[in-house]
């Protein structure tokens, strides 16, 4: 099984070298969620593209979104780790909280 928080310690320590170098801007938490929310837009324009391919594209446009989908979780993680958040706890409680939903 995958450990999210390891990966999301790892991703935020990324995150902070790309800052070092210039490549992103600071990483405070409100700008990695407005970096998110542009992130779903991207996987939203390449779903967009995938829906419309052709099927000798498919392929490649298949991972484009999934590559897309990718960069949101790895955003959702680097918040996470900077706000001391266990993400595994969190989705365990939300998987939870949905679960009894879909009872009603």
């Amino acid at each position: 099984m995958i450990d999210l928080n390891f990966i999301s310690k790892i991703a935020l320590e990324y995150s902070k070298a790309r800052q070092k170098n210039g490549s992103v801007e600071k990483g405070s938490t409100l700008n990695l969620l407005k970096h998110c929310a542009m992130e779903v837009i991207e996987a939203t324009d390449a779903y967009t593209i995938l829906c419309k391919s052709a099927i000798d594209d498919e392929f490649k446009q298949q991972k484009d979104f999934s590559l897309e989908l990718a960069d949101v979780i790895m955003c959702i993680l680097i918040i996470a780790a900077q706000e001391n958040i266990d993400i595994e706890e969190a989705l365990k409680d939300c998987l939870e909280k949905n679960r009894k939903r879909a009872e009603i």
